[in-house]
């Protein structure tokens, strides 16, 4: 059970009534070496909610219900603020609107120069003149 725990899963839990939970964590205190007794506190036990269940398919339902308690506190989003960086834009040199160069899904090399677009349309037209598309966009 300890070597389980060490490996850090999602779950374990021992299925037992609560007196017997008790006896077991008790001896297991005593057992277990010092650094290792702190792997007991993720232990479950007894496994499962303190609903009242009774019989078998209750007290499954009530360790689902735990395991999915569990899953969700480990699923908290956590949200840390990050340092904005300006992105590199460049100017489409056929309609001038502004793209990200990071993102642009067209782009077109044209005398050792890329060129981005914010669509194919103006990607096409600029294949069939880009001479002409290229001294537009160096003079801007």
């Amino acid at each position: 059970m300890l070597a389980a725990l060490a490996h850090a899963p999602s779950y374990v839990g021992i299925v037992s009534s609560a007196k017997r939970a008790e006896e077991l964590r008790e001896f297991l205190v005593q057992k277990v070496a010092g650094e290792q007794r702190a792997l007991l506190e993720f232990l479950h036990l007894p496994a499962g909610l303190r609903i009242g269940a009774q019989g078998g398919e209750e007290i499954a339902v009530s360790i689902l219900a735990e395991i999915v308690e569990e899953r969700r506190k480990a699923r908290k989003t956590v949200r840390v603020a990050l340092p904005v960086t300006p992105a590199e834009q460049a100017i489409d040199p056929v309609c001038g609107m502004t793209v990200g160069v990071a993102t642009a899904r067209h782009q077109a090399e044209h005398q050792g120069r890329t060129f981005y677009f914010c669509g194919s349309g103006c990607r096409e037209k600029f294949v069939l003149q880009a001479d002409r598309y290229a001294a537009v966009a160096s003079k801007a």
